[in-house]
């Protein structure tokens, strides 16, 4: 019998008090028939406000929860590129802390994109906008939505405009390879280059 992949979820968060408890329980209940989670790890750039005292809070509670923090801020590339270093996990799975997963097996199928494919090594997220109630949210809106149509028809989806990093997973010896220099103006483009 196969053995299902381990994945470790990488969170980068800066003063995320109030998403990275709702982020944290939402991995939690995903389901998890086509791997192993076998961590979550966030990663607080300098955080000031009570983001590291609620991971703690959880790490208690569960122990696939680890938090590291950087005493200066970095950036968020810069904390994933050392996320992946340290990382263990067949599949690594980058979440921002401010997004939210849709539905139960979310995580399930980002990942069977990778398991399912020996040639895939990164596979994104389609991310859908909260749809607002303003006008100048809804001009906002509409031009998400018509960017989505445009950037969605590429045969495939093999666009650079289709891998954004809400949510992200790498197979591991992709990530390790990566070396994202710090003064990128687009690290996904050159992530996905």
């Amino acid at each position: 019998m196969k053995k299902n992949p381990t994945v470790e979820v990488i969170v980068p968060a800066y003063n995320e008090e109030h998403n990275i408890k709702e982020i944290i329980d939402s991995v939690l209940s995903q389901k998890t028939n086509n791997f192993t989670l076998s961590k979550i790890r966030v990663y607080s750039d300098a955080s000031i406000d009570l983001t590291n005292k609620i991971v703690r809070s959880c790490s208690t509670k569960n122990s696939c929860i680890f938090l590291s923090v950087n005493r200066t801020r970095i950036g968020k590339y810069a904390t994933i590129s050392n996320a992946f270093k340290e990382s263990s996990g067949e599949i690594l799975v980058v979440l921002d802390a401010d997004i939210g997963l849709v539905g139960k097996q979310f995580l399930e199928k980002l990942v069977k994109e990778i398991t399912s494919d020996p040639k895939a090594v990164l596979v994104s997220s389609h991310q859908v906008m909260i749809r607002p109630t303003g006008f100048v949210g809804r001009i906002i809106y509409t031009n998400f939505v018509l960017w989505s149509y445009v950037r969605l028809s590429f045969p495939n989806f093999h666009f650079p405009g289709n891998f954004q990093g809400g949510a992200t997973a790498y197979r591991r010896s992709f990530a390790k390879s990566l070396k994202i220099p710090s003064k990128l103006s687009d690290p996904h483009l050159y992530i996905y280059l």
